[in-house]
Order: structure tokens, then C-alpha cells, then sequence
């Protein structure tokens, strides 16, 4: 299948953001990139920060498919959400600084991207949510699964500010985080539960 003109443009948007990094690239470093004229880019997009935020939509749709194809493949409780954190942690090492730099600019206060990364973790959050209810049969508090989530998204951020996240520096991480998730859901009973909607 042929990609349309916009998927070229945004997958070669990424990878000149992956290049330069996502502060210094210009509408000009796209269109070299991708191979398309100015006005075919200006007809799909207005800005490289608008053209920004269709790499980091796409990236996380993709992250957010990865975590939730883990959640209904994996029967056991445990590994339901061991997989989760590992699919998380396998699609930063698959997207390397770039997806770590998209990362911490939708963590930033007022950032353009911080929608969509909202977005994503909801949708994450949801889903394991309904994973840790059919398993244990509980409800709890969408708060716990955020913090576990920014936990991971944290921990990703502050191992590897600079440079390709490596597979060492995800099983570095899931052995941290793996211990934490599976300690907070064996204290299930200790959690809050969510309101009654």
C-alpha cells in the first residue's frame, strides 16, 4: 500500500525530529525530509509544530494499541499488566530519543501535545482498569494506574534524558516497575476504590 502524501510527510517529519530534535526544525527541514513541495505541506498542515503533533498522535496510537493488545492476549492477572509496562517500555526502545523527547515536551505545562499525551494515558488507564476488574473483580480509584503509568513515563525520562533508550535501560526499568505494579495490586484491598459514578 502507498502511503498518502500526509504519511510521508509525517514520517519524514520524524525522522528529521529524530535528527535535529523537535525544538530546532523548521517547516524547510520537513519538506526535505518528506520530499514534498511547500505548498503540498502547507495544504496538510500549518506549522512544524502542527506537523508535530501528528508524529506524536501517531506514536502514541501505536503505544497505545501496543499496552492494550498486551492486556487482551494475556489471561494471567500478573503478566496482564507486567505486559503492559513492557509493551510500554519495548515502543520507547522501538522509537528511541525521539519518543522520549515528544514525551517530556507533553509533560511540559501548556505544551501542544499534552492533549493528546492525556489522551493516550486515559486510554491506557481504562484499560487496565477493566483488565485489574475482570481478573480481581474491583474498581479502583483511576488514580492508582496514573500513578503507575507517569511512574514508568518518569523513570524512562530521567534514565535516558539524552540518547537511545537501550533494552538494558528497559529491563532496568520493569525491574523496578514490575515489583511496584505487582506489589500495589497484591495490596488491592488497601487501595481506594472509584467513586460510584
Amino acid at each position: 500500500m502507498n502511503p498518502t502524501t500526509r504519511d510521508r510527510i509525517v514520517r519524514g517529519a520524524a525522522e528529521i525530529f529524530n535528527t535535529k530534535g523537535i525544538s530546532d526544525v523548521v517547516v524547510a527541514d520537513v519538506l526535505v525530509a518528506s520530499g514534498v513541495s511547500r505548498r503540498t505541506f502547507y495544504k496538510h498542515f500549518r506549522s512544524a509544530e502542527d506537523v508535530l503533533r501528528a508524529v506524536y498522535e501517531e506514536l502514541t496510537e501505536e503505544l497505545v494499541d501496543a499496552v492494550l493488545g498486551t492486556l487482551l492476549d494475556e489471561p494471567d492477572p500478573l503478566r496482564k499488566v507486567l505486559g503492559a509496562a513492557d509493551a510500554y517500555l519495548t515502543h520507547v526502545v522501538e522509537h528511541g530519543e525521539l519518543i522520549i523527547a515528544l514525551h517530556a515536551e507533553a509533560i511540559r505545562p501548556g505544551s501542544a501535545l499534552g492533549p493528546r499525551r492525556e489522551q493516550a494515558l486515559d486510554a491506557i488507564q481504562a484499560g487496565i482498569d477493566d483488565a485489574v476488574a475482570e481478573t480481581l473483580g474491583v474498581r479502583l480509584d483511576p488514580l492508582v494506574f496514573r500513578a503507575l503509568l507517569t511512574a514508568v513515563e518518569g523513570l524512562v525520562i530521567y534514565v535516558r534524558p539524552i540518547g537511545a533508550f537501550t533494552d538494558a535501560d528497559r529491563e532496568r526499568v520493569l525491574a523496578i516497575a514490575g515489583p511496584i505494579w505487582i506489589n500495589v495490586l497484591a495490596g488491592v484491598k488497601h487501595l481506594p476504590t472509584r467513586a460510584a459514578d
